[in-house]
Order: structure tokens, then sequence, then C-alpha cells
């Protein structure tokens, strides 16, 4: 009679896991400690892991959600709840469902990569019908419009206009990387990035809703080149990946700077 074999379970440096550790009534403690992201038990005692965060600090952070964040570095957890007990909170939500929202900003994604990937045009579909540019809006010789996806990848700080798909090498896209735009193409007002995809600008602005209306967002790269990385610019009313959110608001555009700058 054959036994069935347990089936053999694999760990390897990739699995996480967590230890909590608790102590009772007669050894109290004045303020936890916690450590992420080590490789070795012994790390938890190395002060450049170890971490504190008061109370205060993590609803800095968190404010509506309470979770604890996740720092790698002790120096990580000091500058971020540095920063946030420094600004205001964005948008606040309350227990009994209010919610304030004073810079009357609407954070959200358009188009899923991989769900609406249905509705994509394929750039080389595109480029040679395209008879008139209005901003990032392109007129193609059928009559339709048709707004070019923008990537996280394609801009970076104050500009929208720094990676293109335009000459990508083999390479670069076995890396998910685009091709920087040159200083000389930057020069040029008139340049615009090549996109990989184009969407149709009804469904575009059907997605947008009341916001249809807008001439630029606020965008950044859901995922940064680090943990302490944030990279943001304004880029003009166009389609975007959900790798790409984008925020939005109420106020008028000079509103939102004189805001800003105070």
């Amino acid at each position: 009679m054959l036994r069935k074999r347990r089936p053999y379970i694999s760990i390897t440096n990739k699995v996480k896991f967590g230890v909590l550790t608790l102590t009772g009534p007669k050894w109290p403690v004045e303020q936890p400690w916690f450590t992420a992201n080590i490789r070795q038990p012994e790390e938890i005692f190395d002060p450049e892991h170890r971490y504190a965060l008061t109370i205060d600090e993590i609803e800095a952070i968190n404010p509506n959600t309470l979770n604890l964040p996740a720092f790698r570095w002790a120096k990580d957890a000091e500058v971020t709840a540095t920063i946030h007990k420094a600004a205001p909170v964005l948008i606040r939500k309350h227990a009994d469902g209010r919610i304030d929202n004073t810079w009357r900003v609407k954070l959200t994604t358009l188009f899923h990569m991989a769900g609406a990937s249905g509705d994509f045009q394929d750039h080389q579909d595109i480029a040679s019908l395209i008879v008139e540019r209005r901003g990032a809006l392109a007129v193609l010789e059928d009559g339709r419009q048709v707004y070019p996806l923008y990537e996280g990848k394609m801009f970076w700080h104050f500009d929208h206009r720094y990676g293109t798909y335009e000459g990508q090498t083999e390479k670069q896209a076995n890396k998910g990387v685009l091709p920087r735009v040159s200083n000389a193409k930057h020069d040029d007002p008139d340049y615009r990035i090549e996109p990989r995809y184009w969407i149709d600008a009804g469904l575009t602005h059907q997605t947008l809703c009341e916001d249809a209306e807008a001439s630029w967002f606020f965008s950044w790269r859901d995922v940064g080149i680090a943990e302490r990385t944030f990279i943001g610019t304004i880029i003009p009313k166009t389609a975007s990946g959900d790798k790409s959110p984008i925020l939005l608001s109420a106020f008028p555009a000079k509103s939102v700077w004189d805001v800003s700058v105070r």
C-alpha cells in the first residue's frame, strides 16, 4: 500500500514572515519598535534597521487607515514621519462618513493596462493617419480623435516629455525602459513623445466623466525607482494608464498655484 506523501514546501529568501513580540503587565514597554524587510534575525538589533513611531506619527502618515507603515531603514521612518507631521492631511475620512477635502482634489486612475487593453490602439496603426494635433489630442484623416496613452515611465519631475517609444530598442523593451528625449527635441515646443498606444477620445472623456473639461492633470509614477522617490509632473489632458494615476482639483489653475506657494 502506497502512503501519500505530504507536499514539499520550499522556503526561499523571497518568502516574507512576521514576528510579533508582546509582554505582560509586569514588563511594560514605553515605546514599541519595529523592523521590516530584514534578511537575518540578528538585524532586529541593528539601530539602522530598528525604528519607533508614536501613535501621532502613525496617524500623520496614514490618517485614514491607521496602518503601521513598513520601512527598510530607521532614517526612512524618521524622514517620513517628519514630513507628514509638518504637512496637512490631503483628504481625511472620518468614522461618521464626513470627508475633509480642503484642496478639493480627486485622485483617480483612467485605464488599467491589462483590463482595458482591448481599447488600446497600436501606434503603428495610428501614426500614418494623423492629420492634425490639438495639444495631446490627435485628429485622424477619417475624422476620429484619439489621445496618447501616458505611462509613468514617460515623465519625470517637471517634464512630461522624458521618455518616448520612438527609437526604443529590443533590449530597452525587454527591460521595460524608454529612450530619453534629447535636449534638441526638448528645445522644440512642438515635439510630442511617441506613445505605445492610443485611446479613443470619446472613451477618454467618458472615463473622465465630469472632469472631461480639464485641460491638464497632475500625474505621478505609481511605482518609483526607490521607496523614498516620488516622481510627478503636470501632463496635458490625455489618456493614462493605471501606473500613472492622476490628481485633479476643482480650483482654477491659478488658485491651485497661489495656494501651493504660500
